[in-house]
């Protein structure tokens, strides 16, 4: 029924109270939408009674601020479209400023960029060089942060691996060995008076010494494998 929906949009009801939000939401982004681009916007203030001789001409101004020009009754602005019409104080129509409002200021907000014409149109005044230029430009973007550099982390002074000593050879091997070096430096047994010749009983008999040399050289092989 009609007393408990409200109509939104053709063919689609809504019950008022999500209306009532709805309309409330959208009121509050509009406001924070202009209170938003009014705290970026910016207003200069123009003398404009006396800039004479173009004393005030150029300006620079940024895309979405103002200017107000503020003069006495004798003054007014007057917006020329071309740089010839400027130069020449040829055009003097297009009032935008009127002489009543130049006590409280003639504001004039730019958005549209490049070169804008303001002349005052009353007498001569254009002529002895009440005008000025005004150049609008795009706001320049926020430097960006550089970002911080990372420490590189320290180098950690790598520990030397300990020498593995030599091992020392076992006392067993010592001294085998040192029994094989007596025995090759030991003075060599003498030899058999020429007449000798062993018999057949004698046959394959060796030196004792010669034997003693052959066990010590026996054990210390022994040993070595053992180790």
């Amino acid at each position: 029924s009609s007393g408990t929906h409200t109509p939104l949009l053709k063919g689609l009801l809504v019950p008022p109270t999500m209306y009532r939000v709805a309309m409330r939401l959208t009121l509050v982004a509009v406001v924070l939408a202009v209170a938003t681009q009014t705290a970026h916007a910016a207003t200069v203030e123009v003398a404009w009674s006396n800039c004479f001789s173009q004393s005030c001409s150029p300006k620079e101004i940024t895309l979405g601020d103002s200017i107000n020009f503020k003069y006495s009754s004798n003054h007014n602005v007057v917006k020329v479209s071309t740089e010839a019409e400027y130069t020449a104080c040829s055009a003097k129509t297009n009032v935008v400023g009127s002489a009543s409002v130049g006590a409280t200021g003639y504001l004039h907000v730019f958005n549209t960029l490049g070169a804008q014409y303001f002349v005052c149109g009353v007498g001569g005044h254009c002529a002895s060089g009440q005008k000025m230029v005004v150049n609008v430009v795009a706001a320049s973007p926020k430097p960006s942060e550089s970002p911080k550099k990372t420490p590189s982390p320290e180098k950690t002074p790598s520990t030397p691996k300990p020498s593995t000593p030599e091992k020392s050879p076992s006392p067993a091997l010592a001294k085998v060995t040192a029994e094989v070096k007596v025995g090759v430096n030991s003075s060599p047994s003498p030899t058999p008076p020429a007449s000798y010749s062993p018999t057949k009983s004698g046959a394959g008999r060796i030196f004792p010494s010669s034997v003693a040399t052959l066990v010590t050289v026996l054990l210390a092989a022994a040993v070595m494998l053992l180790a």
